[in-house]
C-alpha cells in the first residue's frame, strides 16, 4: 500500500519524543517494504539535510525546498506597533473567547482551565491553514494517490477536508494526536507556560472529525477522546523502542552515582531540569557528595544558564545516538510537572533497563509499572530519599533495572505497540485487493 505522511515535524532530526515516535512509525513502514511519502509543509535548512544526509530515509521527503539558514525575523516596528499588535491580540482574543461560549455542546465539555493573558500569545487552529500549503499538499495527493493518509498533528486537520476527488475513493485517513491538545494546554496555563496552540475541546473534536481514524497515545488518552469525539473510531499506538539487550550491572556506592535527564529545549523540559538540579541533586550533593553527579542531555542544555548549573552537573547537549547515553546512566530522573500522552523518554529508559524515578505526570500511559518496573515521585524530598535509597542498595537497583527492562518488552514490543493499526490497515489492504479482482 502507498502511505503519505503529512507533517509540519522535523520528526528526521530525532531531538524530540515526539519526533522519535514519528520516525519509528515512518521507519518501520519503510523497512516493511511499503510504498513511503512524507509531505512536510516547511523549508529544509542546514540542520534537516545534515540528519537526512547522515541518516538516509527510505522514503520518498516532499518539502518547500531548501534554504541555507532560517531567516531572522527583524522587528522593526518600535514601541507603538508593539503595542497596536499587542490591542489586537487582546481583541481578537476577547472576541475568540465570547464565540466559543455560543452554541456549546448539551453535555458540559470537561473543564479547561485558561489564562486570557497566556492565551493572547497562543496561534490558534485557524493560524495553521496555509493556501500555499494546501495547493502543494492537492498537488501531491493527485500525484502519488495514497491508499493511507496519516496527519500529525491536529493542528493540520484541515487538510483532511481537501482530499476528497484528488486520492482514490478507497483511500482512508488518520490523525495521528500525540496529546489531548486542551488538556495539555489546561496544564500548561495551571504552570503559567505559553501552550504551542490555543483550542477548545469543541475545536479540536471538530478536527478530530475530519479524519476515518484517530490515533491516541495511550489508553487514558483514548476514553478521554471518545468522551470528546464520540462517534469516532479511535486506536492507540504509542511508542516502540528498538529491543535493547538486558542491563548487565547496578550502580556501586563505591563508585559515583550517575544520574540523568533528557529533554528538549520546551519549557516543560526546561522547568523540569532545573527542579532537577535545584531541589533534588543538590540536596543529594549535601548528603553524599562527589559520589552523585547529574548528566544532561538534549536542547534543553542551551537553556539553562551555565551559572545555575554548579559542581558535579554536566551538560552534553544533542546526543546522537541514545542508546549511548542511556549506557552511562544509572538512575534517569523524571520530575516533570507538565504535558500529556506519554512520556517518549521514559518509554526510552524503560527500555533500555535503566532505573527511572519520575512524577505521576511522568508516569501516565505506563501507570501499571509505577512501583514494579519504575519509581514514582511528586515531592524533592522523595525524590532525594529514593534516589539514595536505589545507590545504596544494589540489588534493589538491579532488580528495578530489570523489572524496567521486561516491563518495556512486554508492553512496549513492535507488534503489541502497532496491533490495533496493523489490523485496520491489513484489512484495509485485503479490500482494496478484493476490489482490485473484481474489477479484472
Amino acid at each position: 500500500m502507498h502511505f503519505l505522511f503529512v507533517t509540519d515535524v522535523r520528526f528526521w532530526r530525532r531531538d524530540q519524543g515526539s519526533h522519535t515516535r514519528i520516525a519509528n512509525m515512518v521507519d518501520r513502514l519503510a523497512e516493511k517494504g511499503e510504498s513511503v511519502d512524507v509531505f512536510f509543509t516547511g523549508w529544509l535548512y542546514e540542520p534537516d539535510l545534515a540528519a537526512l544526509n547522515a541518516s538516509p530515509p527510505a522514503y520518498g521527503l516532499h518539502s518547500k525546498g531548501e534554504r541555507s539558514r532560517k531567516p531572522v525575523r527583524q522587528d522593526l516596528s518600535g514601541r507603538q506597533r508593539q503595542f497596536a499588535r499587542l490591542v489586537r491580540s487582546v481583541v481578537r482574543q476577547l472576541v475568540l473567547n465570547w464565540r466559543r461560549t455560543i452554541g456549546k455542546h448539551t453535555k458540559p465539555p470537561p473543564i479547561c482551565y485558561r489564562r486570557f493573558g497566556l492565551q493572547i500569545h497562543e496561534p490558534k487552529l485557524s493560524d495553521f491553514y496555509d493556501e500555499e500549503v494546501r495547493r502543494r499538499f492537492v498537488s501531491l495527493c493527485e500525484q502519488v494517490r495514497p491508499d493511507i493518509v496519516i496527519v500529525e498533528y491536529v493542528r493540520l486537520a484541515w487538510l483532511l477536508s481537501n482530499i476528497r476527488g484528488v486520492v482514490p475513493d478507497h483511500c482512508i485517513s488518520f490523525l495521528d494526536t500525540h496529546d489531548v491538545q486542551y488538556e495539555r494546554q489546561s496544564r500548561f496555563h495551571e504552570r503559567g507556560l505559553v501552550h504551542d496552540i490555543d483550542i477548545s475541546p469543541k475545536e479540536e473534536a471538530a478536527a478530530l472529525g475530519l479524519a476515518n481514524f484517530v490515533i491516541a497515545i495511550q489508553s487514558a488518552d483514548k476514553q478521554k477522546l471518545e468522551t470528546l469525539v464520540p462517534h469516532a473510531k479511535i486506536l492507540v499506538a504509542g511508542l516502540a523502542p528498538p529491543v535493547q539487550p538486558a542491563p548487565r550491572y547496578a550502580p556501586q556506592l563505591s563508585g559515583v552515582i550517575r544520574l540523568g535527564f533528557i529533554g528538549s529545549s520546551m519549557s516543560p523540559n526546561i522547568a523540569a531540569a532545573k527542579r532537577l538540579i535545584e531541589n533534588i541533586f543538590r540536596p543529594l550533593r549535601e548528603r553524599i557528595s562527589n559520589q552523585v553527579e547529574l548528566h544532561i542531555y538534549g536542547g534543553v542544555c542551551g537553556r539553562i544558564e551555565a551559572s545555575f548549573l554548579g559542581d558535579g552537573v554536566h551538560v552534553h547537549g544533542y546526543a546522537a545516538n541514545v542508546a549511548d547515553v542511556f549506557a552511562t546512566i544509572d538512575i534517569f530522573v523524571n520530575p516533570v510537572e507538565t504535558g500529556g500522552g506519554l512520556k517518549i523518554k521514559n518509554v526510552e529508559a524503560l527500555s533500555h533497563g535503566v532505573a527511572l524515578v519520575t512524577s505521576s505526570i511522568g508516569a501516565e500511559g505506563i501507570e501499571h509499572g509505577a512501583g514494579s518496573a519504575f519509581i514514582v515521585a511528586d515531592e524533592d524530598e522523595q525524590y532525594v530519599t529514593t534516589i539514595l535509597s536505589l545507590a545504596q542498595d544494589t540489588g534493589r537497583c538491579m532488580r528495578l533495572r530489570n523489572a524496567a527492562w521486561e516491563f518495556s518488552r512486554k508492553y512496549f514490543g513492535d507488534e503489541i505497540v502497532y496491533r490495533q493499526l496493523d489490523d485496520v490497515w491489513l484489512q484495509h489492504r485485503n479490500g482494496i485487493d478484493k476490489l482490485s479482482r473484481s474489477l479484472i
